[in-house]
């Protein structure tokens, strides 16, 4: 199987990227195939920074690069001084627990990018030799193409998004405009609202590096990780 290493812009045919709250998860995650794992706390409210104690239970779980959430609390992305200096520190010791890659999203009161912070965010983050995802505050963006342009000149290695839209089904069409658009400058990731019952459809739009919890009912199952990697896999 050729499997996505997650690392990077990898020119890899296929991603998939389990959302997780638990050891157990990543476990899951690992035996279904998955090539990586975004940690955050509370997924009830889209995430937010995982504390050290999980992170270092996860690491330790799985052989996947585990990728943590760097967000000090719920509701909208922009942030007090206080609240970015949490996510600095954040993004600081991220490596030394374990991290291979941090997730964040920053923007300013118009709905555009906050690109001094972000670029500021992915320098320390590259200095520490994690990768960078700018997360589905993308699909909060006033401009999401302008959006676009703005996280691959803060060099970021990934986006992810729902195209805008409440899930992935009804953002589709401007998922596959992202990707064009990225132009393999970025990698332009799938996620909100990801199911096995859906990924024939993003497959078949080419949308190929996928980004869900699959966990409609709170308890992601191997088999379901399974069937997902292999429609990938198929695709």
């Amino acid at each position: 199987m050729d499997v996505a290493t997650g690392d990077s812009v990898n020119p890899a045919r296929w991603s998939f990227e389990l959302c997780v709250e638990s050891a157990r998860a990543c476990r899951v995650a690992e035996e279904g195939g998955a090539t990586r794992v975004e940690l955050c706390a509370r997924l009830d409210v889209g995430g937010v920074t995982p504390p050290m104690k999980l992170i270092r239970e996860c690491v330790a779980a799985t052989s996947l690069p585990v990728h943590g959430m760097v967000r000090p609390r719920d509701g909208s992305f922009l942030y007090t001084s206080s609240e970015f200096a949490e996510m600095e520190d954040s993004v600081r010791m991220a490596r030394g627990l374990g991290l291979r890659g941090v997730v964040f999203g920053l923007l300013l009161e118009d709905g555009s990018v906050d690109v001094a912070r972000t670029s500021s965010l992915v320098a320390l983050a590259k200095a520490e030799g994690l990768e960078v995802t700018f997360h589905r505050a993308m699909d909060d963006a006033a401009m999401i193409f302008d959006a676009l342009e703005d996280v691959i000149d803060c060099g970021v290695n990934r986006v992810l998004s729902s195209g805008g839209a409440a899930d992935v089904v009804h953002g589709v069409e401007v998922l596959v405009k992202m990707r064009r658009q990225a132009a393999g400058r970025v990698v332009v990731a799938t996620g909100g609202g990801v199911r096995v019952s859906n990924v024939p459809l993003l497959v078949g739009m080419g949308l190929l590096d996928l980004h869900g919890t699959l966990a409609a009912d709170g308890a992601v199952k191997v088999e379901d990780v399974r069937a997902v990697v292999g429609m990938l896999h198929a695709g």
